[in-house]
């Protein structure tokens, strides 16, 4: 497994600043599909304490952002240099977003006078799939080293102005921690009245599957009823595979999957522009391929 952090373990100043409680990040993107591992800052002294929390956020633009489900950790403070905290379970980021790396500091912080705009960060910092764009190139021109001040976490819509680095990073990996995971049946189906997915986590039937905005299935596999499915780019199921062994599962309109017979064990189906399942002729046994590829678009059948 390959890990990406946009700064090497050694890197950030010597000395830290005190201020009144404030939440600092760093803006980032991915030039491809990653996995959130972990948020770490740098402690340049004990003299930061306290209980640091942090979060990475979508940046809708310069002043506003949504918080990316499961990205919240609180760090446990140990000596000097990074700290990192693990997010409970990898989060995926796709490369139509941009984010703000942030923490939350009571008392104190780490600083870097002028590096995004004339310092180590006045160039794109790239590693690997990981970009940190300079003060220019970043979100309304002049955001990145943001800020917020609060008495909690917040979306930090402020630009430091001079280019300022608070040395809040990530850690990614480019490799799928969720491939080969054992399928659970009955896991719950988050969607909209609209009936698709509303956030950047799909999980269908105990497997985890990335989604863009547009609600493209990232990567060319993805499980469904206990069985791989190829699928090309435009997240169309190809004729090459079938479902087997099927399971007997329905949504409520809430989209949770509850135990009931809308999918017929070893049968094939096929939704409607309203993804209503429909049984249809085209019979699947158990370790034999369908007569026919009559299974559509991935995303309709997976609700």
């Amino acid at each position: 497994m390959t890990d990406y952090s946009i700064w090497p373990a050694t890197s950030g100043p010597g000395a830290s600043s005190p201020d009144t409680p404030v939440t600092l990040g760093t803006e980032f993107y991915v030039t491809s599909p990653v996995w959130l591992l972990a948020i770490r800052f740098w402690r340049a002294d004990t003299a930061i304490t306290g209980a640091v929390a942090g979060r990475v956020w979508r940046a809708t633009n310069a002043t506003s952002g949504t918080a990316v489900s499961g990205s919240d950790v609180a760090f446990t403070l140990s000596g000097t240099g990074f700290q990192r905290a693990n997010v409970a379970s990898p989060v995926p980021l796709l490369p139509s977003n941009k984010y703000k790396a942030t923490c939350f500091f009571p008392s104190g912080y780490s600083a870097t006078a002028s590096y995004w705009a004339s310092g180590g960060g006045a160039s794109d910092i790239v590693n690997g799939p990981l970009v940190a764009p300079n003060k220019s190139n970043s979100v309304g021109g002049d955001t990145q080293g943001c800020f917020g001040y609060g008495a909690s976490i917040t979306y930090p819509a402020n630009g430091s102005g001079s280019g300022a680095c608070y040395w809040v990073d990530v850690v990614v990996t480019d490799v799928d921690p969720f491939a080969g995971q054992t399928i659970v049946l009955g896991q719950a189906i988050e969607t909209s009245t609209a009936g698709v997915v509303t956030s950047a986590r799909a999980v269908v039937l105990g497997q985890a599957l990335e989604v863009d905005t547009a609600q493209a299935v990232i990567g060319a596999r993805a499980v469904l009823l206990g069985q791989a499915l190829e699928t090309d780019t435009a997240t169309a199921v190809t004729p090459s595979r079938a479902v087997l062994l099927g399971q007997a599962v329905e949504t409520s309109t809430a989209g949770l999957v509850t135990p009931a017979r809308s999918v017929l064990l070893g049968q094939a189906v096929e939704t409607d522009t309203a993804r209503t399942v429909l049984p249809v002729s085209s019979t699947v046994v158990p370790g034999v391929l369908a007569a026919s590829s009559s299974v559509a678009s991935l995303s309709a059948t997976s609700r």
